[in-house]
């Protein structure tokens, strides 16, 4: 995907930007070290968890069943 603006890819501004923190860049570091933000996130919507309930059980035990019939778009907010 291009941007808008300037035609750069997104992959090429995260490239820049992980460039810049592997060189050190101070403008991504605060008083107690560099921070991280992690953009990984999971959805469990009903609509997909309902035929697959069975399935992302089995795959994972890490998760207990309510992380999968209890998600909502607010709380996926929350814990981000």
């Amino acid at each position: 995907m291009k941007c808008l603006y300037h035609g750069t890819s997104r992959r090429h501004v995260l490239a820049m930007l992980s460039a810049t923190v592997a060189l050190g860049g101070s403008g991504f570091a605060q008083a107690g070290g560099p921070r991280i933000i992690d953009t990984h996130h999971h959805i469990y919507p009903p609509k997909y968890v309902g035929p697959n309930l069975d399935r992302l059980l089995k795959d994972t035990s890490t998760l207990p069943p309510a992380a999968y019939t209890s998600w909502t778009p607010q709380f996926a907010l929350d814990q981000m």
